[in-house]
């Protein structure tokens, strides 16, 4: 990876990145409303269940067929891929929180980052051809600078995690230290399941994280709410 590289990878990975991410808990408002997750521990296994049993199944092989297809300027495999990913979200919120990211993400890329095949993305996404969902925007705009697979479903599982303990430590679960010890144990298991990723078959994408789906439907019903989702 060139400096170039990474230096971009930060930039689309930094959690005050202007598309709205940090405003979704994806669920986990719910779970510590309700009393599902308690302390650290808790934390640190809700996040790995998500991961293990959603993310690196369905977001992260999205990123990497995304970033697939930038590679090759394949707009309908693009397409593809971000239908097949929205078909895994049982939940409104879900879905609708994926693709709000998502197409705010492909529109500032659009301006800051001029390119006709992200263009091209944008007209689909407009034409109801697409979705945008935010995983595949990642590896859409991550492939068109030279990114590999893996790295496209690095930064989406790394983006799963960065949400999941900030909304967490926002939510007075855990502290700050905390979130750091969580984040430092579970790279191992992030580089593990982006590799995974990168080599899955995108047409058999599938994975789901019953817990979370639950808690995200509730979320809808919530009388107050900290998050959008």
């Amino acid at each position: 990876m060139t400096m170039d590289e990474l230096l971009m990878v930060l930039q689309y990975g930094d959690t005050g990145y202007p598309a709205g991410a940090y405003a979704h808990s994806l669920g986990l408002e719910t779970a510590f409303d309700e009393g599902h997750i308690a302390g650290a521990d808790g934390m640190e296994r809700a996040v790995r269940a998500l991961l293990t049993q959603q993310t690196v199944r369905t977001d992260a092989v999205a990123a990497a067929e995304c970033a697939r297809a930038a590679r090759r300027l394949d707009t309908t495999a693009f397409c593809d891929a971000d239908r097949r990913l929205t078909a895994t979200r049982a939940p409104r919120e879900a879905r609708e929180a994926s693709q709000r990211v998502g197409r705010q993400m492909l529109a500032n890329a659009a301006v800051c980052e001029p390119d006709a095949w992200l263009e091209a993305v944008t007209t689909a996404v407009a034409d109801g051809d697409a979705e945008g969902n935010y995983a595949c925007v990642v590896g859409a705009v991550l492939g068109r600078h030279g990114s590999a697979p893996d790295v496209a479903a690095a930064l989406v599982i790394w983006s799963t995690i960065s949400s999941l303990i900030n909304a967490a430590v926002r939510l007075g679960g855990i502290t700050h230290v905390e979130a750091q010890r969580i984040i430092t144990r579970l790279r191992p298991l992030a580089a593990e399941l982006s590799r995974s990723a990168a080599s899955s078959n995108a047409q058999r994408m599938s994975g789901s994280a019953p817990l979370f789906e639950i808690w995200s439907m509730r979320h809808e019903a919530a009388a107050t709410r900290l998050f959008a989702s």
